[in-house]
C-alpha cells in the first residue's frame, strides 16, 4: 500500500507542477502532493531502518536432552565445539532421544544460509541440580503492530520474519559434564 501512494503522490505532484492550473491551485495542489510524497518517503525509510510498525515478540519452547556419552558410563555428557574463537557461539552434540543409536550435533551453521547461520546462536549453561537436561528455544520475530500497519507496509513479506533465535542447554550441577570434543575423544577410548 505504502508503494501505491508513493507512486500516486510522485504522479501528482509531477502533474501539478506541469500542468496550467492557476497560480493559487498549484500552490495549494502542489504542496500537498509534495507533503504526501515526502512523509511517505519517511514511512518507508522509518519502517526499512527501525521497524517501524513492528514490534519484537519472543517464544520459548523446551525440549528434553539427552546424553552424547556412550550408554555402558553412567556420567552425562554434554559435548560442545565452538565456532571460532572467543564467540559464544557453539555445536552442541547430545541425544534427542533416550533411545537415539547415536547423538547428534546440533546448532551446526547452515551452509548456503548465511542470514539464517548469523541469527541462530548455541550455548549452554549450567543450573540447579534439580532442573531437568533441557534445551530452551528463544525465537524472536518481528510482527505487525495492527492490521493497518500490515496493511500500509506488507507488501514486502517481512511480517514474523526471525530476527534471532537462541538455543540454550541448561545442564543440571553435578549431574550432567560438559566437556569439549577433544576431551570427548579421549575418554571414550
Amino acid at each position: 500500500m505504502i508503494m501505491i501512494l508513493l507512486a500516486f503522490f510522485a504522479v501528482m505532484t509531477f502533474c501539478v507542477f506541469n500542468l496550467s492550473l492557476t497560480r493559487r491551485y498549484r500552490f495549494g495542489w502542489g504542496l500537498f502532493a509534495f507533503l504526501g510524497l515526502c512523509l511517505s518517503i519517511l514511512a518507508l525509510t522509518l519502517n526499512f531502518t527501525t521497524h517501524w510498525g513492528m514490534h519484537q515478540v519472543t517464544k520459548r519452547t523446551t525440549q528434553p536432552m539427552y546424553t552424547a556419552g556412550p550408554r555402558e558410563r553412567s556420567a552425562n555428557w554434554l559435548i560442545y565445539q565452538e565456532i571460532g574463537t572467543k564467540s559464544g557461539d557453539y555445536v552442541l552434540i547430545y541425544r534427542d532421544q533416550a533411545t537415539d543409536a547415536a547423538p547428534k550435533a546440533h546448532f551446526q551453521p547452515i551452509e548456503g544460509d548465511l542470514a539464517r547461520s548469523l541469527r541462530e546462536r548455541g550455548n549452554f549453561r549450567v543450573v540447579a541440580a534439580d532442573r531437568p537436561a533441557q534445551v530452551v528455544t528463544d525465537t524472536t520475530t518481528w510482527v505487525w503492530d495492527n492490521e493497518w500497519m500490515q496493511l500500509l507496509f506488507g507488501i514486502g513479506g517481512q511480517g514474523d520474519s526471525v530476527e534471532r533465535i537462541q538455543h540454550t542447554a541448561e545442564v543440571p550441577h553435578g549431574k550432567w559434564q560438559v566437556i569439549d570434543t577433544q576431551t570427548a575423544d579421549r575418554l571414550s577410548r
